[in-house]
């Protein structure tokens, strides 16, 4: 595509409104923010082209659709990046205390006058509980949307340019620290009592229609998940991906059923649902083969019954198969509690194997243990070495390790507790020498004591 190019003598803001108004480029380059980005990077390369260019010639210009940001910074300080604001699929929010879920669905979301009604919309910090207007938009306004909006997968494209310094100054933290800028958009639309099931999300109890926005604000964690965000480069994984869901369809056996579970899982929590998963799989293999053996018992048992009536010393036979039948059923029982437990994300069971690695996970991240690929039982001496260096795992038993393990959980809540105490703390960063089992907790409480007598542990 032909790109003007400057003119000899003349100015940097004369080209780039020249250049901005130019029809062709305002054809090629709809979104004002690429063709500005455009202009001044062609008024850059003017003194390197200068020799080879004369006044009134033109050169092309291949727009490099592959490099690594897609952010730009403008010589205002403005940033423009290109982002998802919102998704089609289901939407969770509480009403009275309870969950409603309503569909947006993608013949509703990618309407054209829902998306038109998405440009130049002001960008804001948060939602502030309020729709934005002529008479607050001065208060709250950070920034606003592209002229250009268009879908992309299951998501909503648009560029948006930030114009706050205090909130450019946080997004590039957060980028420069790989964390997502996550959106969130302000709407109003007409909601119809139609309940269903989506294919894949599951059951809702509305539907929206007639979508029309009023703003799009950053925020900590958005409604339509982390998809809908602020794109920085090529190179970030995931930027359709809808929220992390597990799925199993339903079981139903002569002695056992379960419902169908279709639920969203939080992030992180993806490898313990699919451990939970594989054992579900091996209960119910062992309730089926438990089946058919209690079913194979049974015949045995009836064939003995009928050989009583024949000979009367059968008795012993009959018992024998009894006792099978009765081991079996007691298996079958304990096999079939089992399974409803691990199927139930809300057990007792479950919820603690989750806030027992939450724990692990936090305890390791204070003490700046490095536990990525480790089993849970090293990053446990991991953490115990942190405080006790001098810590040999050798020959020590599980129950040792984990009461040395509670121990040192006990010492993180004691010290954050009484975080301004230096004497505790002291007793925190000490080097602990190991010279052979302890009672860990004794040996807490001891120094506990100590400190509380005005010793320094």
């Amino acid at each position: 595509m032909p790109i003007p190019i400057p003119n000899t003598n003349e100015k940097e803001q004369e080209f780039i409104s020249r250049f901005m108004a130019d029809p062709i480029m305002v054809k090629d380059y709809p979104d004002q923010g690429q063709r500005s980005a455009i202009a001044y990077s062609t008024w850059k390369e003017k003194d390197k082209k200068h020799d080879s260019i004369s006044s009134g010639r033109t050169l092309t210009f291949h727009l490099d659709e592959s490099r690594a940001d897609k952010f730009q910074t403008t010589p205002e300080g403005y940033l423009v990046c290109p982002a998802r604001p919102t998704r089609a699929g289901i939407f969770d929010y509480y009403k009275d205390g309870k969950l409603f879920r309503e569909l947006r669905p993608p013949e509703e979301v990618f309407k054209q006058e829902s998306l038109d009604s998405l440009r130049l919309l002001p960008v804001t910090h948060d939602h502030q509980g309020r729709m934005i207007t002529v008479e607050n938009i001065k208060d709250f306004q950070v920034g606003m949307t592209g002229e250009k909006v268009s879908r992309d997968g299951d998501f909503v494209a648009c560029t948006i340019k930030l114009t706050d310094k205090t909130i450019i100054d946080n997004v590039q933290s957060r980028r420069r620290a790989g964390m997502p800028v996550e959106l969130s958009c302000g709407y109003d639309a007409d909601m119809e009592p139609i309940s269903g099931d989506h294919p894949t999300e599951g059951h809702y109890d509305a539907v929206q229609k007639n979508i029309k926005y009023n703003h799009v604000s950053i925020v900590d964690q958005g409604r339509a998940g982390s998809g809908a965000r602020l794109i920085f480069d090529n190179k970030e994984k995931g930027g359709n991906k809808l929220p992390t869901k597990f799925k199993r369809k339903g079981i139903k056996l002569d002695s056992f059923s379960m419902d169908e579970i279709n639920v969203e899982i939080p992030d992180g929590a993806e490898g313990i649902v699919d451990r939970l998963s594989i054992k579900l799989d091996e209960a119910t293999e062992v309730i089926q083969a438990q089946s058919a053996k209690l079913a194979e018992s049974q015949k045995k048992l009836d064939e003995a019954k009928a050989e009583v009536e024949k000979q009367k010393d059968a008795t012993k036979k009959l018992d024998a198969v009894q006792a099978k039948l009765d081991q079996t059923t007691e298996q079958l029982t304990k096999a079939t509690a089992e399974v409803a437990e691990l199927s139930n994300m809300d057990s007792p069971r479950v919820q603690g194997m989750l806030a027992a690695k939450t724990t692990m996970e936090s305890a390791a991240d204070k003490l700046k243990v490095d536990r990525k690929d480790k089993a849970p039982k090293d990053i446990k001496i991991a953490i115990i070495k942190a405080i006790s260096p001098d810590f040999k795992e050798d020959g020590k038993s599980d129950d040792y390790i984990n009461a040395r393990y509670d121990s040192v959980l006990d010492v993180i809540k004691a010290t954050e507790t009484n975080a301004n105490n230096s004497a505790l703390g002291t007793f925190i960063r000490g080097a602990h020498t190991d010279s052979g089992p302890k009672d860990p907790r004794a040996e807490f409480i001891a120094k506990s004591q100590a400190y509380g007598k005005g010793g320094t542990a």
